[in-house]
């Protein structure tokens, strides 16, 4: 793994030069527990509440519990700043 610090962004960008990918940071959650579940890529369950490391491109898929729906996915910008995204509610995509 690169690490490049924005010089003018006060970012950090993390490239795998294995696989010459861009990497993000994402901690994932449900609300309420027991709701459904994430999986991405592999088709392996992403865990909740962790912090994980995954490819900028990876597909992730939320399934929702028998009679559940998920409505929105909220995306953290920074501490203390959330916004709300729609979810495509034909497939559960973002």
């Amino acid at each position: 793994m690169h690490y490049i610090f924005g010089e003018f962004t006060d970012k950090v960008y993390v490239i795998d030069t294995a696989e010459d990918k861009l990497v993000d940071g994402v901690v994932f959650n449900i609300s309420p527990k027991n709701l459904g579940s994430i999986k991405c890529a592999d088709n392996s369950e992403a865990p909740i509440k962790q912090f994980v490391l995954i490819y900028s491109d990876t597909e992730c898929k939320a399934t929702p519990t028998k009679g559940s729906e998920f409505v929105s996915w909220t995306r953290n910008i920074n501490d203390n700043t959330n916004i709300t995204l729609k979810a495509a509610l034909d497939n559960n995509y973002l």
